[in-house]
């Protein structure tokens, strides 16, 4: 390459982020703030940051267990499914009652499913029972032991495939990371302002029973607080 074609190159605008970027940045200026769009080179600075954070989100959809089949044929069998419900009526009352998959089954496309895959959620709970325990060569009765049971189960994000529910659960999880963002934001916004007004309203205000180099102080350290906001 000549010293011409590298100056050509220098001088080139940046490419476009790819769709995915460009859709999950649009999204961002959506949730956090629609005056974004009026900064300039705003996906270009985004990009390297948004595709850090959907890579984060994949990975943590990655890291999730493979497929369990969940259903009352099985309860007496795999043990895993044994220790998540209590009783097979358990998981007839989980899909019964589940919102999820009342969704799911109304859209006509579904309407005949016999089975989907879902992200299963479940509370960890632990009680005291007594039972008996050993300690060295002696058996004792009526031991206190921890139970460790689980309750409150949910399903999301049910589809057809893993590969479907995981790709969503991607969406859920970077939805989920942008809103926690917007939450801060707003928060460090509104304590800005309350700064500002504070700031304002001892500009405006005499002194009173302060002298001068206290007043100095109130307003310089509101000034700090305010551009350290």
């Amino acid at each position: 390459m000549n010293l011409f074609q590298k100056l050509s190159s220098l001088l080139l605008p940046d490419p476009p982020p790819d769709a995915v970027v460009a859709q999950a940045i649009e999204h961002i200026v959506q949730v956090v703030d629609p005056a974004l769009r009026m900064a300039g080179g705003l996906e270009h600075r985004l990009e390297p940051a948004v595709k850090a954070a959907l890579d984060y989100c994949a990975g943590l959809t990655a890291r999730l267990p493979e497929p369990l089949e969940v259903n009352t044929g099985v309860f007496a069998t795999d043990p895993l499914v044994h220790a998540f419900f209590a009783s097979n009526e358990d998981i007839e009352s989980m899909l019964g009652r589940s919102e999820a998959v009342r969704e799911f089954l109304a859209d006509s496309s579904n309407a005949f499913a016999t089975e989907c895959y879902a992200l299963l959620g479940m509370r960890r709970q632990t009680k005291t029972v007594m039972g008996t325990a050993l300690h060295g060569e002696m058996l004792q009765a009526d031991a206190p032991r921890q139970l460790l049971y689980f309750t409150d189960h949910t399903l999301r994000e049910l589809t057809h495939s893993e590969a479907d529910t995981r790709a969503r659960l991607n969406v859920v999880a970077f939805d989920s990371l942008i809103q926690s963002f917007a939450d801060a934001q707003k928060e460090k916004r509104a304590k800005r302002d309350e700064l500002r007004i504070a700031l304002e309203m001892e500009r405006a205000t005499g002194g009173g029973s302060l002298v001068p180099t206290e007043k100095d102080w109130r307003v310089s350290s509101l000034m700090e607080s305010y551009r350290t906001a």
